[in-house]
């Protein structure tokens, strides 16, 4: 099985799934840090992770965290992350010291009562998901950041960005994500 996205390709084998890199690293896109929108890709990738994890949650959760890391949030802005799997709460949570909550809706009470202890107005600082586009917008603080992935998701409308006064992050590379953790390994144990 293969999927390919932009300049990122994953192949399931043997039950591993791999995630390759065919940015070239050398026309203006790449040399600017953008390398998931390489213009001149390589035939032939450089294998930058794998895991046992499902093709679509390690496309959602390494393209989110990668953009989180490249995003420049504060280390002690309040992070929900907003996803129905673990696997992205725990990639943010190697890489960010501050408070980090998830849930699968914004309105868990659970994590209704936590913002309201950690923050003024009962909204995170920012909001990282793998599909929740809409959803996080809604629930970040005015002014706040929203963290996505690589992939489709349920996407808020320009009204909802400009009322809100959100700043939306997409990822740049996967190897912002690498950078920031330090080794790929620390990174695939999580997968």
């Amino acid at each position: 099985m293969k999927y390919e996205i932009a300049t990122l390709q994953i192949r399931v084998e043997f039950g591993i799934t791999r995630m390759f890199d065919h940015a070239c690293g050398n026309c203006e896109a790449c040399l600017r840090g953008v390398l998931l929108s390489c213009t001149e890709p390589w035939a032939v990738g450089v294998e930058i992770l794998r895991g046992s994890v499902d093709p679509d949650v390690m496309l959602r959760g390494v393209t989110a965290a990668a953009a989180f890391a490249s995003s420049g949030v504060p280390a002690d802005a309040v992070v929900l992350v907003l996803a129905d799997e673990p696997t992205l709460a725990r990639l943010i949570r190697m890489i960010h010291d501050g408070p980090t909550l998830e849930a699968a809706s914004s309105a868990d009470p659970d994590v209704r009562a936590a913002l309201q202890e950690l923050t003024p107005t009962g909204r995170p600082d920012v909001v990282v998901t793998d599909r929740q586009g809409r959803a996080a917008v809604k629930a970040v603080v005015r002014g706040g950041t929203v963290v996505l992935p690589f992939a489709e998701v349920d996407a808020p409308s320009v009204t909802e960005l400009v009322q809100r006064e959100v700043t939306l992050v997409g990822p740049k590379a996967v190897q912002d994500l690498v950078n920031r953790v330090g080794h790929r390994t620390e990174i695939e144990a999580v997968l």
